[in-house]
Order: structure tokens, then sequence, then C-alpha cells
């Protein structure tokens, strides 16, 4: 079974920009065609599709006051209890990335739980246990404060 994350992103940047950006550190990456305007990668860890939002009012993020404009959906490969390679790979992407821009940004798992939101500069990380171990805690490396999201 696969985990699916979503990172929704406010931004004027293109989605060719944004997909840049957020692949930039990951070594091998494999750009795959899509039809519909989206911007497919495969890495060993992830598959991630990158497209425009279609329906703003169907944003996970929205009821959070962010607009996102760039959806980023994330399946990963290689992720159970003893190997989570695909959600670390993800979860370094996005603090990556998050490190570059200063957009606002909500990351989600499975459509249910904000893991960390970043808004009007402020990076959030949710304090749900459910939501964290202490190892992918270790990953945010930027300046955050840990509160209670709910969607």
């Amino acid at each position: 079974m696969s985990a699916s994350y979503t990172l929704e992103i406010s931004t004027s940047s293109s989605i060719e920009q944004v997909t840049s950006q957020l692949f930039r550190s990951v070594i091998h990456t494999r750009n795959l065609p899509d039809a519909d305007g989206a911007i497919l990668i495969e890495t060993s860890s992830f598959l991630a599709k990158v497209r425009k939002t279609e329906d703003l009012r169907e944003a996970y993020s929205f009821p959070l006051g962010i607009q996102p404009t760039i959806d980023a959906d994330f399946s990963s490969l290689a992720y159970d209890q003893e190997h989570p390679y695909g959600f670390e790979s993800l979860l370094k992407v996005t603090v990556d990335w998050l490190s570059q821009t200063d957009d606002d940004a909500a990351l989600i798992y499975d459509g249910v739980y904000i893991l960390l939101m970043r808004k009007s500069g402020a990076l959030i990380v949710n304090s749900d246990a459910r939501v964290w171990t202490a190892e992918g805690l270790k990953l945010i490396t930027l300046p955050h404060t840990i509160e209670y999201l709910l969607l």
C-alpha cells in the first residue's frame, strides 16, 4: 500500500519553476509525459505529479486560509513501517523547497492530516502524535513552531 501526500502551494511561480525548485536536490529523477499539462516526476522513492490547482474550493488547505495555485501529489514507492524512505525523501524535498521560497504551502497526508504548513512566513508543524515520529521531526531543519493543526 502506498502513502499519499499533497503539497499545496500558493505561488506566482510557474509549474516548471516550482518543479525545478522542488526536485533540485534529488539526484535521479525522470520526467514522464502527461497529457493534461501536469509534470510527472519519478524518483527512486516516490512518484510526483505537479499541476495547477483545478478547483480552489476543493483544496485541502483552503479552510486554513491558503489559496493554492499549484498541487504536488506524491505517491510513495517504498513505504512501510520498516522502510519509510519515501516519506523521508518527500519531507527532505519539501523542507529544501521551503528554504528557497516564502510561498504559503501545506503538506497533507491522505487528505486528512496536515503535516506542516507555512502561512505568512510562519512554519507550523502539527503536534498530533499520529502524524510524526521522532525521526520525521528531526528532518524539519527550518525554524518552526509546533501546534495542533486540524483540517
